[in-house]
């Protein structure tokens, strides 16, 4: 647990000292707000069947590809912690375009790793909805939360399996699949270090997706239109912060916690 205090304030310390590393995460949530304002209204229109699909099928199109295209930037910034980090704790000058520079040229490795890690999290959890969903149609409470709980419970052994699967892919001379082999290996043979602090992030990421809930409940339907805005604009403003921390958190541990 001393180990585990270290590596939690060393990566807030890092923060701290470099607060320009806030930047890319900001950046992120800023793109990835645009099409969140625009996607809610073509959604709208394509229930209403008077209208034209055509033109809202090449919409939908069209943001898809710039949602495609913020997710490649989105890996490169998060591979990017990873070699900020390396430089942090060996005490070298933290640069953000070197450390870009480098997440590129890795990118041929780290872009199929995460790919394949949520692959592999939306089929597995595609299969383990399945009976979940026909219980909820049953309406049988019980076997709802039992299978809710298993279905929390994979989903969580999943995050533990590939927690440290950027800084493997970044760090190391490993192709995409022997990554993933590399994560699991690693915390199958360090469960207990790896699951304390994939709990600790696992909770960084449930209140990074709960923050737009918790701020809505604040919020009534009502609510003047300013009020909306400042809302949501928190709500992008503290999941980058919080997206910062768990992306800094991460190869931190990898590379402090003496995992072999």
């Amino acid at each position: 647990m001393i180990k585990l205090k270290k590596i939690l304030t060393d990566s807030f310390s890092l923060l701290m000292k470099k607060p320009l590393l806030f930047l890319p995460k900001l950046v992120i949530a800023f793109l990835y707000s645009i099409p969140m304002i625009f996607l809610p209204a073509i959604t709208f229109a394509s229930l209403d069947f008077s209208s034209p699909k055509t033109s809202l099928l090449s919409e939908l199109v069209f943001w898809m590809i710039i949602i495609f295209c913020i997710s490649l930037l989105d890996i490169l910034f998060n591979s990017m912690y990873s070699f900020i980090s390396k430089d942090y704790l060996n005490k070298k000058n933290i640069s953000l375009i070197q450390s870009f520079k480098k997440a590129l040229n890795k990118f041929r490795t780290v872009f199929p790793s995460i790919i394949l890690t949520d692959l592999i999290f939306i089929v597995i959890a595609f299969i383990v909805s399945i009976p979940l969903g026909f219980f909820i149609m049953l309406n049988s409470l019980e076997l709802i939360i039992l299978f809710s709980l298993i279905y929390f419970v994979i989903i969580l052994i999943l995050f533990i399996a590939f927690y440290l699967i950027y800084p493997i892919a970044s760090l190391e001379s490993f192709t995409a699949i022997n990554s993933l082999k590399q994560s699991v290996f690693l915390a199958k043979k360090n469960f207990k270090k790896i699951s304390v602090v994939s709990l600790f992030s696992f909770g960084l990421s449930f209140l990074s997706i709960s923050l737009p809930f918790l701020i809505e409940l604040l919020i009534q339907s009502n609510s003047p239109i300013i009020l909306a805005v400042i809302a949501f604009v928190l709500v992008r403003f503290l999941t980058a912060i919080i997206a910062t921390y768990y992306y800094v958190l991460n190869p931190v541990f990898y590379l402090e916690a003496e995992l072999k």
